[in-house]
């Protein structure tokens, strides 16, 4: 990919394949409570797997949930 000077254009998109780097994050959101969490595929689609809650935050590892999509419920 290539972008403007200062960032805020694409210039070209580039060619495949993609690199993508799994992540590992925990995640609570001010003033917000996570309530659950649903894995989504590759194509954003939901899936039935879901990560655990806990004190509303969440566990994010990309390399276990093999999935760079999540999708968050909000209390």
């Amino acid at each position: 990919m290539k972008f403007s000077v200062s960032g805020d254009d694409l210039l070209d998109k580039g060619e495949g394949p993609v690199l993508m780097e799994p992540v590992k994050a925990t995640i609570a959101l001010a003033g917000r409570r996570v309530a659950s969490v649903r894995l989504l595929d590759h194509d954003g689609r939901r899936t039935e797997k879901t990560l655990p809650v806990t004190n509303g935050r969440i566990g994010l590892d990309g390399a276990r949930d093999r999935t760079p999509y999540y999708e968050l419920t909000l209390e």
